[in-house]
């Protein structure tokens, strides 16, 4: 049976591997063809494999690699079968993102879920976003989902490509505990009529404060684009505009900033009502 030319590759060489990598960091078409992504670094590797991601090859440098518990778990990857590749230090230093490269850096399956996969009988928090011009901001805000134990990310369209080096790089490694939907705005709006559910938009003119908002079961919270906030189209989607209180100082907030006090409210209201302990 023949190869899919979309899978990703046995390596024959280290050279055809370092190619391969080196068009992962660069270009999202590459990353959606072979369905993977590339990450590097301890943190990584181990929040990677607590998170039971899918390691599909592993790329590491003895002479780099200082790390017991690192090794530890690159000889039991290897014994369930997963390839590994050692690379000399030079070697290492042309895929590494790093000025001082870990020795550590590996390939894992993107996974995708559908907005029928999540489970309305439990509580859960998940963000909405069509666009964010600062990949910085998407990183803050799956450091803050995770944190504040929300479910993941519902991305309109195809503007947002949570894959890319610079948002893993911003996550801390928060990313691998999150789970990522593609829908279209029309879609998503089907799906929460038919389930009667009630998405919640941020705005300066909300008529609801975020200290008072009784947050429901299943919690959408969509978020505007940092310059222009929320569009006309999504601002009407949305059944509450939610406003957070701040000082006449200012007039806004920055997007991470404004989506992680969201989840925070969203977490501290589920430890009012109990849930949140039953979910850790």
């Amino acid at each position: 049976m023949p190869r899919d030319r979309n899978q990703i590759p046995h390596f024959p060489t280290v050279n055809r591997a370092i190619t391969f990598v080196c068009r992962l960091h660069r270009e999202r078409e590459w990353r959606e063809r072979h369905r993977c992504f590339y990450a590097e670094g301890l943190r990584n590797f181990l929040h990677a494999i607590n998170a039971r991601q899918q390691i599909a090859t592993i790329f590491y440098s003895k002479k780099l690699l200082k790390s017991a518990a690192a090794e530890k778990q690159i000889r039991a990857l290897k014994r369930a079968g997963t390839p590994a590749l050692s690379l000399s230090p030079e070697e290492f230093r042309k895929i590494s993102w790093f000025e001082h490269a870990s020795g550590i850096g590996f390939l894992v399956r993107s996974q995708w879920s559908r907005l029928s996969q999540i489970d309305l009988s439990r509580s859960s928090c998940w963000i909405i976003l069509e666009t964010v011009r600062n990949t910085g901001n998407l990183g803050t805000l799956l450091r803050s989902a995770n944190a504040f134990g929300a479910n993941g990310l519902i991305l309109l369209g195809h503007q947002i490509d949570p894959y890319q080096p610079d948002i893993l790089r911003a996550s801390m490694g928060s990313l691998f505990f999150q789970k990522f939907i593609h829908s279209s705005l029309h879609e998503l709006e089907q799906w929460t009529i038919t389930h009667s559910l009630k998405p919640i938009g941020t705005s300066p003119s909300g008529q609801q404060l975020l200290n008072d908002f009784p947050f429901p079961k299943t919690t959408l919270i969509f978020l505007g684009e940092e310059r222009q906030g929320m569009s006309t189209t999504q601002q009407e989607y949305c059944h509450h505009l939610v406003r957070i209180p701040m000082s006449d100082r200012v007039d806004s907030l920055n997007l991470g900033v404004a989506g992680s006090l969201m989840m925070y409210a969203w977490m501290s209201s589920q430890a009012c009502s109990g849930v949140y302990s039953k979910m850790t």
